[in-house]
């Protein structure tokens, strides 16, 4: 028997490439009325350069993501985009697209 938690859920994808990628994390949609994850969007190059994305529009989702880049060191501007529990949402996107030295992204999904 599952026993329920009061504890947010959270699952946590790791990717680390070294190509150009685009790829969605999570489909918006709805099954039976109810709304999923907003997509998460990236993009890496080879030299370590990143841009990614996913809406801060997370209200009317039953599920928030946030998008996290990680390297040593990063380089430029590169924020948390996306939304965690409590409705505490991040930036959208990366600023101007100056974010580099990411050899991983994060996206983490929570159950609010």
């Amino acid at each position: 028997m599952a026993m329920a938690s009061t504890e947010p859920l959270a699952l946590l994808l790791l990717v680390a490439l070294s190509t150009t990628m685009a790829m969605p994390a999570a489909g918006e949609g709805s099954c039976n009325g109810h709304k999923g994850a907003a997509v998460a969007e990236f993009h890496m190059d080879h030299e370590g350069g990143a841009y990614y994305e996913v809406s801060t529009n997370q209200a009317s989702m039953s599920v928030r993501v946030s998008v996290t880049p990680h390297g040593s060191p990063l380089q430029g501007h590169c924020p948390t985009a996306g939304c965690d529990t409590g409705n505490h949402c991040f930036e959208h996107s990366v600023p101007g697209g100056n974010c580099h030295g990411v050899t991983e992204i994060k996206i983490v999904y929570y159950n609010p």
